[in-house]
């Protein structure tokens, strides 16, 4: 019964077929040059160009002001990303691009390279007792001061707080001591903000590849030791690392590891002192002291277990 049903459905098909196409005529119109205006076809072929080619120029202007939109706005994410906010100056990640270019150049060339850590000294004071707005506005000011002097070969970024590096292509020691005092000056000179008049002290260490390291770390390394012997020293600003200085922190580490020991361990003594009256010779009370005998049996004197207990944040 299928095949059949199908059959028919065929046969049907084809006289539909047979019967409509005799019914459909088809006819070619003529349409005679007469009846067509020259001059409005030319005009309209003209008007077609012309809008032809305002569209294709302005996708092409199109195209030009979203590719200009495109590299302003990369720029702009590449200048936040290289400069430091704050001051405008470069970045940590940007003077570590710096620096390792620098060192290329100076190892390709045989030249010398100088590194300085910059310290401000009393900024904290600065942003305890004025706020952190008038900190921020030190720094922007200090910034501007770095910025301003600087020359062909010589670069400045902040690289955190209150810190900030510098890198000096060496020519001779003469313009390094030249540089140096444009930033002692720059970084001496008085604040004026807000009717303050603040003062500002800066420590410098300085270290030179390859003399000192021959890598960014460890050139970064050795100057930060110098810039906290500078600190540490108020008779002078400005500090050249020295192999010593490496040895003295290595011992200081070493102390200070193994008085984290000693406590641990309970080798550390208490000791009590008589405080007497001397006009009277009368007792007036007892100090407790603490003790440190070293393994080597060495006692450890307060003077040198104090400042080490205060660095290391170390309670008893």
């Amino acid at each position: 019964k299928q095949g059949g049903g199908a059959g028919w459905l065929g046969v049907g098909i084809v006289r539909g077929r047979c019967t409509a196409m005799p019914a459909l005529e088809i006819q070619a119109v003529r349409i005679g040059l007469a009846y067509t205006n020259r001059l409005a076809m030319e005009a309209r072929a003209v008007a077609v160009a012309v809008v032809t080619r305002i569209s294709t120029g302005a996708g092409m202007v199109s195209y030009l002001i979203d590719d200009q939109g495109r590299a302003e706005s990369h720029q702009q994410l590449m200048q936040m990303a290289m400069n430091d906010n704050l001051t405008g100056l470069p970045n940590r990640s940007s003077f570590n691009a710096h620096l390792d270019h620098e060192i290329y150049l100076a190892r390709e060339t045989g030249g010398r390279l100088a590194l300085v850590s910059i310290d401000l000294d009393s900024f904290k004071e600065i942003n305890d007792l004025k706020g952190h707005a008038i900190g921020d506005a030190v720094l922007q000011v200090v910034a501007r001061r770095l910025a301003a002097l600087l020359r062909d070969g010589e670069f400045v970024a902040r690289v955190g707080g209150d810190e900030f590096a510098a890198v000096y292509r060496q020519h001779d020691h003469g313009s390094l001591d030249e540089f140096l005092s444009r930033l002692e000056g720059a970084l001496s000179r008085e604040v004026r903000l807000e009717g303050h008049e603040l003062s500002l002290q800066a420590s410098l260490g300085v270290s030179f590849y390859p003399d000192d390291a021959d890598c960014r770390e460890g050139l970064a390394n050795n100057t930060t030791l110098a810039m906290y012997r500078a600190k540490a020293d108020r008779s002078r600003t400005v500090c050249f690392y020295e192999q010593s200085m490496d040895e003295t922190v290595r011992a200081r580490r070493a102390l200070a590891a193994d008085l984290r020991q000693a406590a641990e361990k309970g080798a550390v003594q208490l000791h009590s002192q008589v405080q007497t009256r001397v006009n009277q010779g009368e007792v007036c009370g007892f100090e407790a002291l603490l003790r440190w005998v070293h393994q080597r049996n060495a006692v450890i004197p307060p003077s040198a277990c104090i400042p080490l207990c205060e660095e290391n944040g170390m309670t008893f």
